[in-house]
């Protein structure tokens, strides 16, 4: 099976892309628009849909209804869909979008919960929330504020700032708020998961095995974004995949675990509008230990793996 990898498709901040005004500055958009925006889209970066399916590592839309009719087109282009869900589908109130759609949701889950099922009527299409599917693992994963932050009193005010002042903490809405139980939460379902022995796994957050761009070093918002993986990936006793999104830069690493099993680990984002889309960051990791580093010029085929 050959699968294409894009994140972070954010379907809906292509809007004045893709379609004239009228059309998108509205509470929640016809169907045509996210069809038009994501034909655009798909268009302009060329895109592959001669392949066995998709997988979507998160940030599809902020609002339900464009998620839907997002994840609705991808059903239509490809044989098998496979997303996971990221920290802007989890929106349910706020000004992140105008859209009504996220109204009736008292919680984020329970829009995860809906998106799941939406998935699973559609027939083709599996939103992988802490589950393992087709050899497929998936769930979104979270932040390890130890993991950026370089003492315990900076990684308590990274937590204090993502809780207050983050996308997260002012668009999400659930019980128990907190950012320790969440990781040790999300942290119990990758290994869960790991040890299941998938070919694939996906999560939204990245592992900073994938390495950090030398632009954003010693950045102090890199501690809401990333994880330290090593003790799952080294849990892998098998080549395998580990696909992630969250950070709008294209990176690949490949990862040697103490078994000798190699993790390739990919992160495609489509990202936003203005970002640059040019250059895949490839590094080799052997146990923790950065071997290599190089760019080339961005390429689809980088994106395509086989099963």
């Amino acid at each position: 099976m050959r699968y294409f990898v894009v994140s972070d498709i954010h379907t809906d901040l292509w809007f004045p892309r893709a379609v004239d005004r009228p059309r998108w500055e509205c509470y929640d958009p016809h169907e045509s628009v996210i069809q038009e925006t994501l034909d655009y889209i798909w268009k302009l970066r060329e895109y592959p849909t001669d392949v066995d399916g998709i997988i979507v590592p998160g940030d599809i839309t902020n609002d339900y209804q464009s998620t839907c009719y997002t994840i609705k087109w991808l059903s239509e282009k490809y044989k098998k869909v496979y997303i996971v869900i990221g920290n802007h589908d989890m929106t349910v109130r706020g000004n992140a979008t105008p859209s009504r759609s996220n109204l009736p949701f008292k919680s984020s889950q329970e829009k995860v919960d809906a998106l799941v099922q939406y998935g699973k009527d559609l027939g083709n299409v599996r939103v992988l929330d802490k589950m393992l599917y087709d050899d497929i693992a998936g769930t979104m994963g979270f932040p390890d504020f130890k993991c950026c932050c370089p003492d315990a009193a900076w990684a308590e005010r990274s937590k204090l700032y993502w809780k207050r002042s983050w996308y997260d903490g002012k668009y999400w809405r659930g019980k128990n708020f907190n950012a320790d139980a969440l990781w040790e939460a999300e942290s119990r379902r990758m290994r869960t998961l790991v040890l299941m022995q998938p070919k694939i796994m996906v999560t939204h957050y990245m592992p900073i095995q994938l390495g950090i761009s030398f632009d954003f070093r010693n950045d102090p918002l890199n501690a809401v974004f990333y994880f330290d993986a090593k003790e799952f990936l080294e849990l892998f006793d098998h080549d395998a995949y580990w696909l992630c999104g969250h950070v709008h830069e294209a990176k690949r690493t490949v990862y040697t675990n103490a078994k000798g099993f190699k993790v390739t680990i990919l992160c495609n984002p489509n990202g936003y509008p203005d970002d640059p889309h040019t250059w895949v960051y490839e590094s080799e990791t052997h146990r923790g230990q950065l071997r290599a580093m190089k760019s080339f010029e961005y390429n689809n085929e980088a994106f395509i793996i086989e099963v």
